[in-house]
């Protein structure tokens, strides 16, 4: 899908700042929100946050992966800012699975290109009877995602398991695969050894359920204490149904904060009378896409998100 050319011309304003300067910043005491927004106002977010907020850029070069031993953990607990840029899949995909709306292959790093509103593409894996999205349904407090993702900029591949324990504490771990894996990862031979030590469910049940394609912002506050990442041109595929979804105008921001320190982007939310709601990529895009399938719980955020944009659909079935 092509990138928001407004939403690249506001982002010029911003002073930028890297993946290793990225890495060096520590939320102490963090504290997570999710929101929902238009497209209009995340372009108002960007003029009001211009001068305060450095962007996270990046370049081609950034397609070193990180070594196992440095698998990524993110929890709600003081942690070191995490970065993730998406790769492009070039790899021979299986004919049964709904490929990403756009494919283009990988072009050698060359240290020009510069993106600071960077594609993603990740692919959510379930049991035939979706149990881990029945999980969430059902207000578990214990569950577990699991997903391969592509960085399309850095052209990394990950496969990541994101565990959500009863206290409501988050944590995510992350290792490197092929990029011939990203559409199977349980016909990988290492990506099958590595769901065995962590996967919840039997590897041999695990299937791709949805795909999601988003351009993410990443910006940080100038003291430090804050970042908010801003998913924009969103698409959902889910890969049982064939049926595809792309709510366009909307926008879906989190927000992480240090808990000790003033938030400007706070105040620049509610300012817009922006409010925070609690939101899974995964659960809404199955939601949506998946006629079938138990959903009550979610029906009002749907509504919620039909009023700020068209649900655009259409099936490859």
């Amino acid at each position: 899908m092509p990138k928001n050319k407004q939403i690249e011309a506001a982002l010029e304003q911003f002073d930028p700042i890297t993946i290793a300067q990225m890495k060096e910043i520590r939320l102490m005491d963090r504290i997570d929100t999710k929101f929902i927004s238009s497209m209009s106002q995340v372009l108002s977010i960007l003029e009001m946050a211009g001068s305060n907020y450095f962007v996270q850029e990046i370049d081609d070069t950034a397609r070193i992966p990180e070594p196992a031993a440095q698998q990524q953990a993110a929890a709600t607990a003081p942690q070191p800012a995490t970065l993730q840029q998406p790769a492009e899949q070039t790899a021979n995909q299986p004919a049964t699975l709904q490929q990403p709306a756009e494919q283009q292959s990988a072009a050698q790093p060359t240290g020009q290109l510069k993106c600071r509103l960077c594609s993603y593409r990740t692919l959510y894996y379930d049991t035939p009877g979706r149990d881990m999205y029945i999980l969430h349904h059902n207000r578990h407090l214990k569950r577990q995602k699991i997903r391969s993702r592509v960085y399309v900029e850095s052209d990394l591949y990950f496969i990541e398991v994101k565990n959500k324990s009863n206290k409501g504490r988050t944590a995510k771990v992350r290792t490197t695969i092929r990029p011939g894996a990203f559409m199977n990862v349980t016909a990988d031979p290492d990506a099958r050894e590595y769901l065995k030590d962590k996967s919840d469910f039997p590897v041999d049940t695990l299937e791709p359920a949805l795909m999601t394609e988003f351009d993410r912002i990443t910006l940080v506050n100038k003291a430090r204490t804050e970042r908010v990442t801003i998913d924009t041109n969103l698409r959902f595929t889910n890969q049982r149904t064939g049926i595809s979804v792309c709510p366009e105008q909307l926008a879906i921001l989190e927000l992480k904060r240090d808990g000790r320190a003033e938030s400007g982007m706070l105040k620049i939310l509610n300012e817009l009378r922006i409010k925070n709601i609690s939101v899974s990529k995964y659960c809404i895009g199955t939601a949506m896409t998946d006629p079938e399938i138990k959903k009550n719980r979610f029906k009002k955020k749907i509504r919620l998100i039909s009023k700020i944009t068209p649900l655009n659909y259409d099936s490859a079935k």
